[in-house]
């Protein structure tokens, strides 16, 4: 486990999805993205707006980009 890794639970992520009212086409931002939970739930709800996350720890961007990759989400990391 990579240490101060913190992972938004989906029940958060649902809420901040359903709160911001995320449109089509509008860019949604994740400062402190970590491992891209809040990114994939974002996207698999609203898969029409554009995501770019901000991480400072290399490692954990990389599980990201990789975790983004897979679900096949576009997002800029």
């Amino acid at each position: 486990k990579i240490e101060s890794e913190k992972i938004t639970g989906d029940s958060l992520s649902n809420l901040a999805v359903r709160l911001l009212e995320i449109k089509e086409n509008e860019m949604v931002g994740d400062i402190g993205s970590g491992i891209g939970s809040f990114l994939l739930s974002a996207a698999s709800q609203k898969p029409k707006a554009n995501y770019c996350g901000v991480e400072i720890s290399e490692s954990v961007k990389n599980v990201s980009v990789l975790r983004l990759s897979v679900a096949g989400v576009n997002a800029d990391i």
